[in-house]
């Protein structure tokens, strides 16, 4: 039985699923089996897999196209290893990653999750942004209620805990992940390895752009959730709908979703003391950029001052960027 099985669904990857099952088959650790999940692709995907012949690759194919958490669970039903990786069809891992990731769940017993860092790359492979994550499981915790704060080709986990907790919700399609992340953190410890272990590919065909519209109101629901279990009482979802579309979405609810972020600064402060800095820093960061976002000055000021009282540091830079833009468009010279 290997260590690892590494889940990689696929559909029509013609152009990029070669070199992500390239990118796993080299990995510096070399105790895993690959599950291809190929979800009846209409354009050369098969022709392509058919010519893999590594022992180590388990090849699957649908008649008829089922979805993205229709093969995930049914790659978590084959897997055979202790723990899950998980890959999407035209990312890249980096040789080093299920190393690094097998150490330290097998060094902490306590940590269900890992994700790591990731740099960007186009549709050519052109290098773009580094993205370092937020490490442990306290910082995680907080950031969880606006957004996934792992992101899910990096991920490796125990399986028998995916299992547990019924793996993939159909009903959470297009941001499943989040949906079982947020359920697992009530559980278990999350981390991520700050350092890019893999190359995140986006281009127009990323089901990520397909799927945005989707993915948001799924997401809005997951974020209500959290934030309801976090305070411990019922939460307006569209005044989480504001929140988490950072004010574009309800931007007449910024004060409420402003005096929401406030206390879940306040409450988390006590639930992740180590993280207390991060988090009030964060907030501050959070609650203004609603602000500035939206085009009408009283809630503009009112959020820019809010930041302010929670920290006083960034409103300065911030006024300091502001001061600069605002002179130079008016080509006049800074004179404090």
């Amino acid at each position: 039985m290997p260590k690892i099985s590494v889940i990689l669904p696929i559909y029509n990857a013609q152009a990029f699923i070669a070199d992500a099952v390239k990118s796993v088959l080299t990995q510096s650790v070399q105790d895993f089996e690959l599950i291809l999940i190929d979800d009846a692709s209409s354009d050369r995907t098969s022709e392509i897999l058919t010519g893999m012949l590594d022992p180590r690759i388990r090849v699957i194919r649908h008649d008829a196209t089922r979805g993205l958490v229709t093969s995930l669970n049914e790659g978590l039903r084959l897997a055979s290893g202790n723990f899950i990786a998980r890959m999407d069809h035209d990312d890249i891992a980096l040789p080093d990653r299920f190393a690094r990731q097998l150490a330290l769940l097998e060094q902490h017993s306590s940590i269900g999750v890992v994700g790591t860092g990731y740099r960007l790359i186009d549709g050519v492979g052109a290098l773009g942004l580094s993205y370092r994550p937020l490490v442990t499981h306290e910082e995680i915790s907080w950031a969880m209620s606006f957004l996934c704060p792992l992101a899910h080709p990096t991920v490796m986990a125990r399986r028998d805990l995916l299992i547990a907790h019924g793996g993939y919700n159909e009903y959470a399609a297009y941001a499943e992940d989040y949906d079982l992340w947020e359920r697992l953190s009530r559980q278990v410890r999350f981390a991520n390895l700050p350092e890019p272990l893999l190359l995140l590919r986006k281009h127009e065909g990323n089901m990520t752009n397909v799927w945005l519209s989707k993915n948001i109101a799924v997401a809005t629901d997951v974020a209500t959730r959290r934030i309801g279990f976090l305070l411990d009482r019922e939460v307006d979802r569209e005044t989480v709908h504001c929140l988490y579309t950072q004010g574009r979405v309800h931007p007449e609810r910024i004060g409420q979703a402003r005096e929401l972020i406030v206390r879940l600064m306040q409450s988390c402060s006590v639930r992740y003391p180590s993280a207390r800095r991060l988090i009030r820093h964060d907030a501050a960061i959070r609650i203004a950029l609603m602000g500035l976002r939206t085009r009408h000055p009283i809630p503009m000021l009112t959020s820019v001052l809010k930041a302010a009282t929670l920290n006083p540091c960034f409103a300065l830079a911030l006024l300091n960027k502001l001061k600069g833009r605002f002179f130079k468009q008016r080509n006049m010279p800074v004179i404090f």
